[in-house]
């Protein structure tokens, strides 16, 4: 499986919208900022891997068989497979932006729950462990951040950022407890953004081959 870095920028159009990606996915969430990159490109188009498995808005695709795990249906993707799809070319950075867009949304409901969540009639927000573990998410995703600014990062380079989102992401669940991974919790969310890296080959390419 391709990684990540094969795809390249096809015009200033596309560049723009990929660029803010990260905002799309941090205020409305995946399927929106799926839904964002599909418009740039024309009906029928799939965002696939090169053995066809796409991360698609449901709907895009109506009486596709769906092979999203059964945890995650009903957040509004699907993942389809159709190898004959056109294959557009597409920025390098485009999942690192829009995960980097989702965990800044994580944090933002660590923010929120801890609080709102107190000890001793004092926010868990204000004890030093938790505050110091806040701080430590908002400085790697600030790296990550820089890193994305350079003129240009090699697969290498967009691995390992794919993976130091994916341990942002879970420190700040272990932040959350259990309500991490309710129904009602941003768990899901985590769990979809890692999913995504998976499906087009750019997360553990050295463990896993992704989707099959």
């Amino acid at each position: 499986m391709t990684s990540e870095s094969e795809h390249q920028p096809t015009g200033s159009g596309h560049l723009a919208s990929h660029r803010r990606i990260d905002e799309v996915a941090r205020t409305y969430g995946a399927r929106q900022a799926f839904e964002e990159l599909y418009r740039a490109y024309p009906e029928g188009t799939l965002l696939r891997n090169p053995a066809g498995h796409a991360v698609v808005p449901s709907g895009r695709l109506p009486g596709a068989d769906d092979l999203l795990p059964e945890p995650l249906r009903g957040c509004g993707l699907v993942i389809v497979r159709d190898p004959s799809a056109p294959q557009p070319a597409w920025p390098a950075d485009t999942l690192v932006r829009l995960r980097l867009g989702l965990s800044r949304a994580l944090l933002d409901a660590c923010l929120t729950y801890l609080g709102q969540r107190t000890v001793h009639g004092a926010p868990l927000l204000h004890q030093q462990l938790i505050g110091g573990a806040l701080a430590d998410a908002v400085t790697e995703q600030t790296e990550i951040e820089s890193v994305l600014m350079a003129p240009s990062n090699g697969p290498d380079a967009l691995g390992d950022l794919h993976r130091q989102i994916s341990t942002v992401d879970r420190g700040l669940l272990r932040l959350l407890g259990a309500f991490g991974f309710t129904a009602e919790g941003p768990g899901r969310t985590a769990l979809l953004s890692e999913l995504i890296a998976d499906v087009y080959g750019c997360h553990h390419q050295a463990e896993q081959e992704g989707v099959q």
